[in-house]
Order: structure tokens, then sequence, then C-alpha cells
């Protein structure tokens, strides 16, 4: 006698169908739980943080802090009254500077002022005296600086020289401290 194996035949398109479903749900899972978890962890709503609370928390918190600058409330020097003037005397700064046989003198002067001019008055080593006009003041919100006053290094004898910045307006008059340099 003859046993007959039978086996069960299983319909292949419905198989392949079942496992195609079955591999997108997991597919599906997979990335719900990664994103959806990732998700709330990167931004958290700000409900959920809790300054007060000192234990860790689950999720890592993110938080970003914006560094902003005061603004600026430094007031100008107040210019004064000398006796026997008109004019009100502010405050100025002058420096000197060599490059490719030039002197470039600069300065300013320490309140807004509009108008007026500037000119250096240089003193050199033999007692020679020169004078050399800026043509225009440059104004800004809380100061004024004098236009850059450059001068030949051939044009000036070797050796100590020295210099003050002078501003003059209708209104308003200034003198820098002296400043040195060498030829």
């Amino acid at each position: 006698m003859k046993i007959k194996k039978t086996t069960k035949k299983v319909n292949k398109p419905i198989l392949i169908i079942a496992i195609i479903l079955l591999v997108g749900l997991a597919v599906f899972l997979v990335y719900t739980l990664v994103f959806g978890l990732h998700k709330n962890t990167t931004n958290p709503p700000q409900s959920q943080s809790n300054p007060s609370n000192n234990q860790p928390s689950e999720t890592p918190q993110t938080t970003t802090t914006d560094k902003q600058t005061p603004p600026n409330t430094d007031a100008p020097a107040t210019p004064t009254t000398v006796n026997g003037s008109t004019k009100k005397q502010v405050t100025m700064v002058a420096s000197e500077d060599q490059s490719n046989g030039y002197v470039y003198i600069r300065g300013g002067i320490n309140y807004p002022v509009t108008g007026g001019s500037c000119y250096a008055q240089l003193t050199g080593p033999s007692g020679q005296s020169i004078k050399k006009d800026s043509d225009a003041v440059l104004p800004s919100p809380a100061s004024a600086d004098c236009k850059t006053i450059s001068i030949p290094t051939s044009d000036l004898a070797p050796g100590a020289w020295t210099f003050t910045l002078n501003y003059t307006s209708d209104g308003y008059e200034g003198v820098s401290s002296e400043v040195s340099f060498t030829i």
C-alpha cells in the first residue's frame, strides 16, 4: 500500500500580499516610533520644562540664549564755557601714524558738532611751524571726526616733531593734547 503525502498548497499570491502588508506595517511602526520620539525630544513644548524641578528630565532639553547688547548710554563730554570767549570748549583727541612716506594725522571732537574745520599745528626740530588744514568735519551721533591730514615725510625735516589738532566753528572750539613723533 502506498501512502500518499498530502501537502496543503498555499496560494502564493495571498502569501506574497500578506508578507508585503506585514513588512509595511513594521516599517510604519518603526518610522513612527523613531521620528515621533525624535520630534518630541528636539523641540519640547514649553509646558514640559519645569525649572524648579531639580530632577533630570527624561528627554534632553535644548535651550538657546540670545546675547543682547544693551544700548550705549554714554553721554558725550559736555562742552565747557571759558571766561572771555563766546565759544564753548570741546574735548579733542589726536593720533599720528607713518606709512609709505607719509605722516597721517587723525583725530576728532568728543561732541556731536556739525560744520567747522580742523587743522594741525606742527612744530619741528629747529622751531619750524607748519599749519595743515583739514577741509571737512565728519559728524556722527555722539562725536565728530576731522578728515585725515596727510603730509609727505619729504616735506618735514628729520628729527622730533610735535603737533596739536585744533577745531573751530561758530559756536565751538577745541585743542587736543600735544602728540610727538620722529621723522
